[in-house]
């Protein structure tokens, strides 16, 4: 006669695969890229986008309108590919920092930046190493001028001696429109630019 029957194995083997089938999921959420499940919300049309900022004047072509769209939704689909802290962070300097027109940058010193967010100094600098990863930001600190480390951002284009305009159309767009920054850049709404 055996000890165990046969269901009572079948019932053992379950309880022990179960166990380590559980700890395995565990283990693999740690290590899931959360970054691919953001779908960014594409703009169509740019209506009001162009009534509020008259991007391109009162004699706008389709052509031109499109060329927008397509640049706007790439920049979001790039914007998608860095995590929620990233994000965050670059909406705060785009939202709050001094705009440098020449470059198509927006900067902000590290040393506010990290009282204002209650946030560590090394914890921004790590956050920067992302954006700068992804070519959306970097920390600018220079031993030979007394000024204090700044976080600077801007939007990545194909020549990377250039920086895209858009980052300021959408901080002036948001402050016209009372639209939340985040609301674009964090959560990926770029249909608020149509409607």
């Amino acid at each position: 006669m055996l000890r165990y029957p046969v269901e009572r194995m079948r019932q053992m083997k379950e309880r022990h695969e179960a166990r380590f089938r559980k700890a395995y999921a565990e283990f693999e959420a740690q290590f899931k890229d959360y970054t691919d499940e953001l779908s960014p919300v594409h703009c169509r049309t740019l209506r009001r986008w162009e009534e509020v900022l008259n991007w391109h004047g009162e004699n706008i072509s389709d052509a031109y309108v499109q060329s927008d769209i397509d640049a706007l939704n790439t920049l979001a689909d790039r914007l998608s590919k860095l995590t929620d802290a990233a994000r965050s962070a670059f909406a705060f300097v785009v939202e709050r920092g001094v705009e440098d027109s020449w470059h198509n940058s927006f900067s902000f010193s590290l040393n506010e930046m990290a009282r204002r967010t209650r946030t560590t100094r090394q914890s921004i600098i790590d956050i920067f190493e992302e954006l700068k990863r992804y070519e959306f930001g970097h920390i600018h600190s220079d031993e030979y001028e007394p000024e204090p480390p700044e976080a600077i951002v801007y939007a990545p284009t194909e020549d990377q001696r250039y920086h895209s305009e858009y980052l300021t159309g959408i901080r002036s767009y948001c402050q016209q429109t009372a639209i939340d920054v985040g609301e674009v850049l964090v959560e990926l709404k770029f249909n608020l630019l149509d409607d």
